[in-house]
């Protein structure tokens, strides 16, 4: 399952960057369905502390017992100076 991040700042003019970050789930025979087609996750700052969950996506698995959840919370890249 591939998903698409945009992110995007309030600058004059905006700046964007776009990855795809590729999520796998082991161990299941049918691919996992999102309800909607789209997330957005509005306002989130600069000083937004490290750890802050920015979103939790249900998708529907129907060949599990239970769905599953992503969790997307605010990180620090390991690689940044």
């Amino acid at each position: 399952m591939l998903l698409m991040l945009q992110v995007y700042d309030s600058g004059a003019p905006d700046e964007t960057n776009t990855t795809t970050v590729d999520v796998r789930v082991n161990g299941n025979s049918v691919c996992p369905s999102f309800t909607d087609t789209s997330y957005i996750i509005r306002d989130v700052w600069e000083t937004t502390p490290v750890g802050t969950v920015l979103a939790t996506i249900t998708a529907n698995d129907t060949d599990a017992v239970s769905n599953i959840t992503l969790i997307i919370t605010l990180a620090v890249d390991p690689t940044a100076s």
